[in-house]
């Protein structure tokens, strides 16, 4: 199976709603680290799609890689504006449509590009199913939000995923569109979910709550333990769970 790693990325955003990381350079700090720590750790490909035109300071070996490819365009802002979620969701249209690494992918790992997941290898390789229908992604509160940092899906299913795209705005965040597409997906049967062993382990500061994620403590051991409590009581059940919630 190709695997191909996803970093969206927006060095210098033209939509602040709900975004509080803004200054540019420690973005592309954050943008330059995620790539070097997923060229050097990974053996994925890796597609690195920047939307704002701003360039980037990388190395000769990763620009040369043929493991690496740099997308990088500048995305006009929309008015009335759509917010960051409907401009990271055209980021993966623009892929698609453009990204060569893409094109012979099997499975596509979405990552929010300033973000490093330092236990990604072992996620895929604990996948059970790997295929084009495969849909690993974590939901919130009764199915009706998503984990759209991290998204590990089948190529079938990740375009799949993109009829959301025309639902998000300043209102209808990412998170409640692709969960709502998701579950619909799952009911249709035409994605296979698979629910993740791992919960993120994540190095990053979030965009929209510059909540610094690298900091570990009591709260992060909890965490811990309830997600694997959680994963071992609901592996076996999760679709069928997924099936009977109470979603519009």
């Amino acid at each position: 199976m190709n695997i191909v790693l996803l970093l969206t990325a927006c060095v210098n955003p033209n939509s602040s709603h709900m975004l509080k990381l803004r200054n540019v350079d420690d973005r592309k700090k954050q943008y330059i680290n995620a790539i070097e720590w997923y060229f050097k750790y990974t053996p994925y490909y890796i597609v690195f799609a920047e939307n704002s035109g701003t360039p980037l300071s990388l190395s000769d070996e990763i620009i040369k890689s043929p493991r690496f490819e740099y997308l990088k365009w500048k995305e006009e802002p929309d008015v009335p504006d759509r917010g960051k979620g409907y401009k990271e969701a055209k980021i993966h249209e623009k892929v698609i449509a453009d990204s060569q690494l893409y094109k012979g992918a099997d499975i596509v790992v979405k990552i929010t590009g300033r973000l490093i997941m330092t236990n990604i290898v072992k996620t895929i390789l604990s996948i059970g199913k790997p295929s084009k229908r495969l849909l690993m992604s974590n939901f919130g509160w009764k199915f009706k939000y998503q984990d759209t940092r991290f998204i590990i899906a089948g190529k079938y299913a990740f375009e799949e995923l993109q009829k959301a795209n025309s639902r998000i705005n300043t209102i209808v965040g990412m998170e409640e569109a692709y969960a709502a597409e998701s579950v619909k997906l799952i009911r249709d049967g035409k994605v296979d979910y698979e629910l993740s062993k791992y919960l993120p382990n994540v190095i990053g500061v979030g965009g929209g709550t510059a909540e610094n994620y690298s900091k570990r403590g009591f709260k992060w051991v909890k965490n811990l333990i309830k997600y694997r409590i959680y994963y071992m009581r609901h592996k076996k059940f999760i679709v069928q769970e997924i099936m009977n919630a109470q979603i519009p």
